[in-house]
């Protein structure tokens, strides 16, 4: 696998199996189980799905990994001796569960859940009374573990994520075109930009940080989007560090993708970057417009998923809806192949500058939606960037399309197969 090649962050091999014992609150071992879950499983390595286990003591340390990607979380309440035993996460995952069957959860609260694993070929799951024995992994079926990260950034972790899951909506998973699947990060002085695109949409903000400007960092990373969402919604602490770790140049004088990590509080997720580089989007953003209209944005919403269900009613293929943008109003309809000239929508008063003649927009209605949710202020404004071929820039107030700080969200309209 690519994380392991010389180019990859520092890696640390578990070492072999040692004698462990543990005893923690039931309830952190099996959150730390799900939050590890979130790791895509690579079926190529003969360890997937395994779950390594390390005691320091006063602490327990829970690790799931592919190679590509790591997620290590610190138990903090727990008694145990120093060692390591590689368990199949799944298998602990279901009992934990099983075993506390019947019972109220709020008597569970403090319950706590033994391993035994002394003999580390044949651990043992103590919970609720019952013994049941756990299948031991081999520990060469994990791969090494990576080392902390340099840390460039420190941010407020509400800010990051409201402001990373806005950005994610003009993103989705494309496997054949990793650099597509991630949300986009990159160190500047006094902030993290995030950018997010799938090629049809484009959104872009920033977020304010504590940040360590270095070379390294020069051309950001792109992390998995649907990971990357899963992931930010298990946080709970007030402030993440972004770690870096620059990927060298390869024997061909390319470079590597870099590895970062995202720390917030006993959590760590360490991941590899999708791609060495990413799309220049600060070309592709427009930084002018023919115009402005200012819209109720919840109106807006409301008409796009009715019209977005007449389609679903109608059985239209490909879905579309047409935003008509005229000097006083803008209306939202939908776009029936068969007798579409007979189709009517209500239309809403906007504020409309520079706009002296009727545009008409076609979108894919999920997308306009996504955009449109993206935003939470009462007014949106539309920024038409020239024909109707060309990109609309939706933004909360007129002036930030040429804000670079502001967040912006870019839609691509669907061409007329009539025109």
């Amino acid at each position: 696998m690519t994380a392991y090649s010389a180019q990859a962050a520092p890696v640390t091999p578990p070492g072999p199996a040692e004698p462990l014992s543990l005893s923690t609150d039931r309830a952190a071992l099996a959150e730390a189980l799900v939050t590890t879950g979130l790791v895509p499983i690579d079926r190529s390595w003969p360890g997937w799905g395994s779950l390594l286990l390390e005691g320091h003591g006063d602490h327990l340390i829970v690790t799931g990994s592919n190679g590509d990607t790591t997620i290590q979380i610190r138990v903090p309440d727990a008694d145990t001796m120093h060692g390591r035993v590689l368990l199949d996460r799944d298998e602990l995952t279901t009992l934990l569960t099983a075993l506390v069957k019947g019972h109220r959860k709020k008597n569970l609260a403090g319950t706590r859940v033994a391993i035994d694993a002394t003999d580390p070929d044949k651990p043992v799951l103590e919970l609720a009374g019952y013994a049941v024995p756990l299948t031991a992994v081999p520990m060469d079926g994990f791969p090494p573990v990576p080392q902390e990260l340099a840390t460039v950034a420190q941010l407020d972790r509400d800010l990051f994520t409201s402001q990373a899951m806005r950005v994610l909506r003009a993103v989705r998973y494309d496997a054949a075109v990793p650099i597509l699947s991630g949300l986009h990060l990159e160190v500047l002085d006094g902030a993290i930009n995030l950018a997010g695109t799938d090629r049809f949409r484009l959104a872009t903000t920033r977020v304010p940080a504590i940040t360590v400007l270095t070379d390294t960092t020069r051309g950001g990373a792109v992390v998995r989007g649907d990971l990357l969402a899963k992931f930010l919604k298990r946080l709970t602490a007030d402030r993440i560090k972004l770690g870096w770790h620059a990927g060298t140049a390869s024997d061909s004088g390319s470079r590597q993708p870099p590895t970062v990590s995202l720390t917030c509080g006993d959590t760590t997720l360490i991941t590899r970057s999708l791609s060495p580089e990413y799309i220049d989007f600060q070309h592709i953003l427009p930084t002018e417009s023919r115009g402005t209209t200012v819209i109720d944005r919840e109106w807006m919403l409301r008409e796009t998923q009715r019209a977005a269900a007449v389609l679903t009613a109608k059985k239209e293929s490909p879905r579309r809806v047409a935003v008509l943008l005229d000097p006083l109003a803008v209306r939202i309809t939908p776009v029936l192949g068969d007798r579409g000239d007979q189709v009517s929508a209500p239309g809403r008063v906007a504020i409309v500058t520079g706009i002296s003649e009727p545009a008409e927009y076609l979108f894919n209605p999920e997308y306009l939606v996504d955009a449109l949710q993206s935003f939470g202020e009462e007014l949106i404004t539309l920024h038409p960037t020239g024909d109707t071929e060309r990109p609309l820039v939706l933004t909360d107030t007129p002036p930030e399309l040429l804000d670079p700080t502001a967040f912006r969200h870019l839609l691509m309209p669907m061409r007329d197969p009539a025109a």
